[in-house]
């Protein structure tokens, strides 16, 4: 399977006020790095990465295609400004064949809206740590909630594509991942309260 290809140049605009005029015409700069190459700074077609993050996120690998040569990449970071809605700056990562690179593989809870009514699914972790071959890497595990409840405990060390040799996980094995717990509304229900017929209550005055 190929890898996704996103095109890029290489910039020679650098300091505050050219990267202005690099932004302005609908490019985002970035600098692509690596052990073992030198800082190569770049500018990619706005429109053309975001599309990319949208689907993708952080970390994902890529073939990063800088003025026809591709390199196979990792996207390290993103600076994002949501107010503006403007992405002000990317990093890739160049990948060498047989480093093993760290890497933070987001993690995805699937039948969110399984979890019992009265109870609260609370993550703790959205993504865990690792250490790879660029072979090997993944973009994302999953984390089952059907059938979870207030019991049901998964740690980083619990997650099955993780189990393999080829990952070496960096986080504490026993991180727990989520928790379900009962809401302070179904735990706080008013007792019943025993009412008097109305029939037995003694009138004002009437004698026992």
């Amino acid at each position: 399977m190929s890898n996704e290809v996103l095109k890029a140049s290489v910039r020679n605009e650098v300091g505050k006020n050219p990267v202005k005029q690099v932004r302005k015409a609908h490019f985002i700069p970035g600098v692509l790095y690596g052990h073992h190459i030198d800082n190569v700074h770049i500018k990619i077609d706005e429109h053309d990465f975001d599309k990319f993050y949208k689907r993708h996120g952080i970390g994902a690998s890529l073939d990063l295609e800088i003025d026809g040569k591709k390199s196979f990449v990792l996207l390290k970071d993103v600076q994002y400004n949501s107010l503006k809605n403007l992405t002000y700056h990317v990093e890739f990562q160049a990948l060498a064949k047989g480093e093993k690179i760290k890497v933070k593989v987001p993690v995805h809870y699937l039948n969110k809206d399984q979890v019992p009514a009265g109870f609260i699914f609370q993550e703790l972790h959205h993504e865990i740590e690792v250490q790879v071959l660029p072979k090997d890497l993944i973009e994302y595990v999953e984390v089952d909630l059907a059938n979870a409840t207030t019991d049901t405990t998964v740690t980083v060390a619990d997650v099955e594509t993780l189990k393999s040799d080829a990952y070496e996980i960096l986080d504490q094995p026993d991180t727990l991942l989520f928790t379900i717990s009962e809401s302070k509304v179904h735990l706080e229900q008013e007792p019943d309260l025993e009412v008097t017929p109305a029939e037995e209550v003694p009138e004002v005055g009437e004698e026992e």
